[in-house]
């Protein structure tokens, strides 16, 4: 009996743990349903339709494993040739924030006496929120145009942003108008200002494109760059405070005791509204390149400062400059292209030696392990430049991003209705030889031509005298 147990038993237990060796652990796990209804609670419905909308937004790259970002729009700038690395959404009109700071203090390092003094006024300390970044000046308060500019870049004092604006364009709405024609000029043409602080308004907006030109033009001013990459500075005491007012910059990529520290940025701005959310605008450079980075629209603090920090790694290791025309030759067809497109344009022939050329020394980035077969050159013919010598444009592309896209010039084109031309041609052994050989063959034409003619009236009056003669002999027979 005890045997017939023991056998039960043993049969109960084999039968129990024979699924649990039959079943892959794995899978069960991947698809458990319990882990599953707790993955989905922890994303509310706001939160899904965040994450679908930023999946959605487009990025253009000419490398493909380039690293995810969770910022809304980004750009990556050679800031040497303001050619376009990495696009995330870079042309959608987003409010800028505190990184509008940068035109402020660019402007008044161009055109302000950094030694003068900013006397506060009454709507640059009143009208200035209180809740909002300040230094706490008071009206009437004055310190150099110098120390305001720190105040406005290091801890992104609005007053002071305010007060610089009145010193240097002679009021805020002047300012503000200098601010837009700036920026136009730099190429931004979905830019507006209507402050020199960045404190929100609805028509107060830039792109991350736009902001990337701003910057690029900002860093050209070498006292711009030096107050932009300033970690600290003190204020010395005012006429309306007797303390010192120590100023610690907010840019977390130049600050040595930041966990976000970037040995290669030189200098940045940062930013934050309520309606803008997290913007970062920042430069950094390795060895012979130096790049632009902008965030717009952050919604994490984080992101921020590891989107900038993980594509500046990406570009700097992954990436070097080359010349793509400098081996570059103009085939038969292009030229034949060209120069029939001149033809057309003058309704003429060309009678002399057509010749294109571009501009070789120009450098661009591309991939340091680049495939040649991506590397993709396409000629556009274009009269809109005639008369510069320009006859269309030679666009590069890689991986179907284009890279550089840049004028032909060309030259030895001779109308063949321009008789002085051709003749200065002739002089030159500038001919073209099928046109000469044409006109020679022309000429030949035309010399059987005179001669058929002259052979002709010749004939004719040979005939004629004949005739006479032959009238005269029939009268005389007739007497």
């Amino acid at each position: 009996m005890k045997k017939h147990i023991l056998k039960l038993i043993i049969v109960l237990c084999i039968s129990l743990a024979a699924p649990l060796f039959c079943c892959p652990a794995f899978p069960v796990l991947a698809t458990d349903p319990d882990e599953s209804e707790e993955y989905e609670e922890e994303m509310s419905p706001e939160e899904k339709e965040a994450q679908e909308r930023k999946d959605k937004l487009p990025i253009t790259c000419m490398g493909k494993n380039y690293p995810k970002t969770g910022s809304d729009s980004i750009i990556v700038m050679d800031a040497a040739t303001g050619q376009v690395l990495f696009d995330k959404d870079a042309h959608s009109r987003r409010y800028p924030a505190s990184i509008t700071k940068i035109m402020t203090a660019y402007l008044a390092c161009t055109l302000g006496d950094l030694d003068s003094t900013v006397t506060m006024s009454y709507d640059a300390v009143w009208e200035t929120p209180r809740d909002s970044s300040h230094i706490a000046l008071d009206v009437d308060e004055q310190i150099s145009l110098k120390d305001a500019l720190y105040a406005v870049l290091l801890e992104s004092a609005n007053e002071a942003a305010y007060a610089v604006a009145e010193h240097v364009g002679g009021s805020l709405p002047e300012f503000v108008e200098l601010m837009n024609n700036t920026a136009a000029g730099f190429g931004c043409k979905d830019t507006h200002f209507v402050n020199a602080s960045g404190l929100h308004d609805d028509d107060h907006y830039t792109t991350a494109y736009d902001m990337a030109l701003i910057v690029r033009g900002a860093i050209k001013n070498d006292t711009f760059r030096a107050f932009a990459a300033t970690r600290y500075h003190d204020i010395a005491p005012t006429n309306k405070n007797s303390d010192e007012r120590n100023l610690l910059q907010d840019n977390k990529l130049i600050r040595e005791d930041s966990d976000y520290f970037y040995e290669a940025c030189e200098g940045g701005k940062t930013g934050y509204t309520d309606e803008a959310q997290s913007t970062l605008a920042t430069w950094a450079k390795k060895g012979d390149m130096e790049l632009i980075c902008i965030i717009l629209y952050s919604d994490e603090f984080a992101n921020k400062y590891n989107d900038t920090i993980n594509l500046y790694d990406y570009f700097f290791d992954y990436y070097s400059y080359f010349e793509p025309f400098k081996d570059y030759a103009f085939d038969g067809e292009v030229i034949t292209l060209a120069s029939d497109t001149l033809c057309k344009y003058y309704n003429c022939n060309n009678a002399g030696f057509m010749h294109l050329e571009v501009d070789s020394g120009v450098k661009r980035i591309i991939p340091t392990s680049y495939d040649k077969k991506l590397c993709k050159y396409e000629f556009t013919p274009s009269t809109d430049r005639v008369d510069d010598n320009i006859i269309g444009t030679l666009k590069v592309t890689y991986n179907d991003v284009t890279i550089v896209e840049q004028p032909v010039y060309f030259s030895g084109f001779v109308k063949s209705t321009d008789e002085e031309a051709m003749e200065e041609a002739k002089e030159n052994d500038a001919l073209n030889p099928a046109y000469a050989a044409g006109k020679k063959k022309n000429h030949v034409v035309l010399y059987v031509i005179i001669g058929v003619l002259v052979l002709s009236i010749l004939a004719l009056v040979l005939r004629f005298l004949y005739v006479r003669k032959v009238m005269n002999e029939r009268k005389r027979r007739r007497r």
